[in-house]
């Protein structure tokens, strides 16, 4: 997966030039740069850190006259050492500022970070790991800002990203395949085996491929003892000669091999012969990347021999090679994210990433009434790639049958693909996204017909209802005008995070009625019961250091929750939802997944007090013994948020995780729902949907670009949690339309919208 590189800037409207030279710079190296500005430090640290804590590349810039308050700002990001550079010292001799405060600030870098000193030390810039991300900061102003790419940004950048050409989306490349087979007036029909609804998804969202491409409905029964690859190869040609096309096309489900790498064949026949190829996944890669790659080497073999003398067997298996691999990893990397929103929703039945769904809370809940934003990137966005959620619509699909031909819905092509691929795709290894995604492949030679058994290929349907819900278009006063691309959109937002697992708010209402933090937490997480872990450990890992585990909890719920003696109980609900986690994650717990205050000096505070009583310890060295949440004898999965809408909502409909009944949702939560208001033009609505995908496609008139298709009813029959949002022609789950496409914009997915002409 690659990383992506963002450009943000503070009040970049003061500084001439600075922001698009910058921006230039960066878009010779990776042209997909998305640049943002913000109007006060607060906001602008908070976007670098959600950026980096997404896993991109980041470069801050801020103008001179803002440089020391900003930088002190992210500085304070860093959970490393926050040091001295000498060589800034040395540089700043004979420029040093009256001020020694603002000295300091000059000369202050986070240990091991890579600097890039200005000749006169002063706004020198730094990179830095933060999170899964990297940082850069630096001067906005274009002559400095010229002199940290001369200094070594550039060639930070030239090696990050060591060549800058321009790149084929996946679909641009599929589309390219499809339209040569058009236009080479022949015929292809596509075997209905394996993952072939997904592969007809992505062809028939081609113009124009309804005539040469041929869905055939011709069953081939396995004999006994035949390979998955002649099941393959013989069903492509089965295809073809039913209906008499020019080339029959197959792809296989996945298949687990014995050396435990997970591949998808797929084939294309001929009169002549057939050609099939095994397409591999390498360790780290899931089973959507492996789907999709599989689509993008059976669409560029059909252009192969569509537009040659036909099929060419090859005469022996290609070995894998280095040179190979790297190429089709560099192809691959760049090419999959189109194809993905096209085909992931429809194989979502896999096995997910182990990912936090921590909306985090503020410094000071007990000072403040309502949770900022501050923190909700840690973990706020659920499942790593949640943008994949999106489904962009093709053109029906006609899949005629024996008996009649039958057009199937988008609904029904969801459901069959997810009937057809779940035994298969269960058995895949977990999707990442923290390494880069790398597929290669392996040719493989057609050979005769053998026996096999019919086990291999069963995809029997189970009996599955689907309900269409009722959709709610974005509503339009009458004395609006329709048509033109204009006006604005107003949400009323209810609550405030992903509404799913723990509302801090409410567990402090729970306490100051008088409830135990053992009931706030059962009460939460329904079914669950609370033990004590006679193995407590020692110490957490987080973010890749040991750290002793009153420390951990302590600074963990100084950034998440803060203290209040009136909620003191929902103080330790907090803390025993902290440990939980851990202990759910094994006590491995990235820094990406929650907040965690490092500068906190925790001893002997009213956060520490609450914590010793937490742990049963009537003093610092007697032996912690830490109450956790239990779920059939493990650890649960004790999320938490900020401020519900009234009721909690289900984890399923956030991020399709069906594996935790008491995250079911549905939990009534005793604070205030806090609604409030936001607004954003039409125009810079339209920026936002096609930045977060190119896919999208609006349409002229406004009222018709947002429709809240289903939502949960947790504040009455026209309001709740948006379980599901159509975009344009783009259906997600409305976490992720809040957290993706609106980028935290709306401080939950439990809303109404209204577009105002």
């Amino acid at each position: 997966m690659k990383r992506k590189v963002s450009l943000l800037t503070l009040c970049a409207s003061s500084v001439q030039n600075g922001s698009a030279y910058i921006e230039q710079k960066l878009k010779q190296f990776y042209p997909d740069t998305s640049a943002a500005d913000y109007g006060d430090s607060a906001s602008f640290a908070d976007a670098v850190a959600k950026c980096a804590c997404e896993g991109g590349i980041i470069v801050a810039a801020v103008p001179t006259s803002m440089f020391s308050a900003a930088k002190l700002r992210l500085l304070k990001l860093f959970s490393s050492k926050i040091v001295r550079s000498s060589t800034i010292v040395s540089a700043l001799q004979g420029n040093l500022p009256e001020n020694s405060k603002e000295k300091d600030i000059h000369c202050a870098v986070p240990e091991k970070s890579k600097l890039f000193v200005s000749s006169d030390g002063l706004y020198s810039a730094f990179a830095k790991e933060l999170g899964e991300g990297l940082v850069a900061v630096m001067p906005l102003e274009e002559e400095r800002a010229a002199a940290v790419f001369a200094a070594g940004l550039e060639a930070l950048f030239a090696k990050a990203f060591p060549v800058a050409k321009p790149k084929k989306s996946a679909m641009e490349q599929v589309k390219e395949s499809v339209n040569a087979v058009i236009k080479s007036g022949k015929t292809v029909a596509v075997s209905p085996c394996g993952s072939a609804k997904a592969l007809l998804s992505v062809i028939t969202a081609v113009p124009g491929s309804e005539e040469a491409f041929i869905p055939d409905s011709t069953v081939k029964e396995a004999a006994e003892g035949e390979s998955a690859e002649d099941f393959i190869t013989q069903s492509a040609k089965l295809s073809k000669e039913t209906t008499q096309a020019d080339f029959g096309i197959s792809i296989s489900d996945i298949t687990a091999a014995d050396e435990g790498e997970d591949y998808v064949t797929v084939c294309v026949a001929d009169s002549k012969g057939a050609r099939a190829a095994r397409v591999f996944a390498l360790p780290g890669e899931g089973s959507k990347q492996l789907v999709a790659a599989a689509v993008i080497k059976l669409c560029s073999m059909l252009e192969e021999v569509a537009g040659g003398a036909g099929i060419v067997i090859p005469r022996a298996p290609e070995k894998k090679d280095g040179k190979k691999t790297a190429l089709i990893i560099a192809v691959c990397a760049v090419a999959l994210a189109a194809v993905i929103c096209l085909i992931a929703a429809i194989i979502m039945g896999g096995e997910y990433t182990k990912a936090s769904y921590v909306d985090a809370g503020n410094n000071n809940i007990a000072e403040e009434s309502t949770l900022t934003q501050q923190g909700e990137y840690y973990g706020g966005s659920g499942l790593e790639g949640e943008d994949m959620d999106l489904i962009i619509f093709p053109e029906e699909i006609t899949f005629p049958s024996t008996e009649s031909a039958t057009s199937v819905t988008l609904t029904e092509k969801v459901t069959n693909l997810l009937t057809t691929l779940a035994a298969t795709v269960k058995t895949t290894k977990a999707t990442t996204t923290e390494k880069l995604t790398t597929t290669t492949t392996k040719a493989v030679t057609a050979t005769t017909t053998k026996a096999t058994t019919a086990e291999n290929i069963t995809t029997t349907k189970p009996e599955i209802t689907t309900q269409k819900p009722a959709e709610t278009t974005a509503q339009k006063p009458s004395e609006g005008t329709t048509g033109a691309v204009g006006g604005k959109f107003v949400f009323k937002v209810y609550g405030y995070g992903h509404g799913v697992g723990m509302s801090q708010h409410g567990a402090l209402e729970m306490a100051k009625n008088g409830s135990k933090y053992e009931q706030i937490l059962t009460h939460y997480f329904p079914g669950t019961t609370i033990k004590e872990d006679t193995a407590t450990p020692e110490t957490v890992n987080y973010g890749g250091t040991d750290i002793p585990l009153i420390e951990y909890i302590c600074k963990t719920t100084k950034k998440e929750m803060g203290y209040s003696s009136a909620g003191k109980e929902a103080v330790k609900a907090q803390m025993a939802a902290i440990y939980t986690y851990a202990k759910h994650n094994k006590f491995v717990v990235k820094s990406s997944q929650h907040a965690y205050d490092s500068g906190f000096a925790f001893e002997g505070t009213e956060i520490h007090k609450a914590c010793l009583e937490y742990l049963g310890m009537a003093a610092a060295e007697d032996k912690p013994v830490a109450k956790y949440v239990d779920y059939n004898g493990a650890a649960a999965n004790t999320v938490y948020f900020s401020t519900s809408a009234g009721k909690t909502a289900a984890a399923s409909t956030v991020w399709s995780a069906n594996s935790y009944p008491y995250l079911a949702g549905g939990v009534s939560s005793p604070e205030n729902p806090n609604p409030s208001e936001f607004e954003i033009s039409a125009e810079d609505f339209r920026k936002l949907a096609e930045s977060y995908n190119s896919g999208i496609v609006l349409g002229d008139n406004p009222a018709q670009w947002i429709t809240v298709v289903e939502h949960d009813k947790c504040i009455s029959d026209s309001c709740g949690y948006v379980t599901a949002i159509k975009i344009g022609n783009a259906q997600m789950k409305g976490n992720a339309f809040r957290t993706g496409l609106m980028n935290y914009k709306i401080r939950s997915h439990c809303f109404t919208v209204t577009y105002v002409a």
